[in-house]
């Protein structure tokens, strides 16, 4: 007897390995150039390790409502052309909501905004870790956090680890947290950002008012102003305001002037309001 036509489907979808494959594509705005993404993820020090790239193709792992899956991303197309091309291999087929979040996820790699942490709570635990503490030692408690609470898929036979979501540490005690951050007020941060983020609605942090949604963030214990300006740029890639640290100075002396002071700098990046955080990140990515 034939099988129904939703396992046909199942089956038709599972690659060699025996797991789940979706595939789908994007469509940047030109210019977008791919390598420089990639190049941004290989050396961005919170997530060493935690990927894969060969041949320009990125593989890394990503936990979504529950599911756990590797996503495989590349360039199909140029920089005045783009095109990308990413495929999504699971244990068992993803429902239609579950591939359209996870799309979203990887979407967020690409873009003016820089390249982020797959989600926001993954940035916001990664302030807390980093506080006041060693890159490598805040390397090392993020990888204790995720081998106790994340979970591993394995891709012709390379595990991968995917970082928790709330959800999966809301058994995590503050006790436990205290076992793997080895600092009992970083274990109460990171305790107060489980909380926080269990019950925030995520696509308000993605669209809701800038402003409200940094207010909301530093009412977490732990989140101060650092923290939030952070998990905004590099959690959910918006920005309000950046300070105008002396490579931002550079960056805009390059473009408007080596003549120009810094009071005349500031008073150009307070012209564009709210949006003088993105000024700020364009000029340092200006090429």
């Amino acid at each position: 007897m034939s099988p129904p036509r939703a396992a046909r489907l199942a089956l038709r979808r599972r690659d060699p390995s025996g797991l789940c494959i979706s595939r789908g594509r994007f469509r940047p705005t030109p210019p977008f150039d791919f390598e420089r993404s990639v190049a941004f993820i290989d050396a961005f020090t919170p997530a060493q390790g935690e990927q894969i790239i060969e041949d320009g193709v990125l593989t890394k792992a990503l936990r979504q409502d529950g599911t756990t899956m590797v996503f495989r991303i590349h360039a199909t197309g140029t920089v005045e052309e783009p095109r990308l091309a990413y495929t999504l291999l699971s244990a068992n087929p993803l429902s239609r909501a579950i591939r359209s979040a996870a799309r979203d996820r990887i979407d967020a790699l690409y873009g003016l905004h820089q390249v982020r942490f797959l989600t926001p709570f993954e940035g916001a635990c990664w302030s807390v870790l980093a506080q006041r503490t060693p890159q490598a030692a805040a390397r090392k408690a993020k990888g204790a956090l995720v081998e106790a609470y994340g979970d591993r898929i394995e891709v012709d036979d390379v595990p991968h680890a995917a970082f928790p979501e709330p959800s999966d540490l809301e058994s995590a005690s503050e006790d436990d947290l205290r076992e793997i951050t080895r600092n009992g007020k970083r274990a109460r941060y990171l305790r107060a950002v489980i909380e926080g983020f269990a019950d925030v609605d995520e696509s308000w942090l993605a669209g809701g008012d800038l402003e409200e949604v940094e207010k909301w963030l530093r009412t977490i214990d732990g989140i101060g102003e650092w923290s939030a300006s952070f998990v905004m740029f590099r959690g959910l890639g918006r920005v309000s305001r950046m300070p105008l640290t002396e490579p931002i100075l550079e960056a805009a002396r390059a473009a408007y002037g080596k003549r120009y002071s810094d009071e005349r700098l500031r008073q150009i990046a307070e012209g564009y309001g709210a949006w003088s955080g993105y000024w700020a990140l364009y000029l340092r990515t200006k090429p």
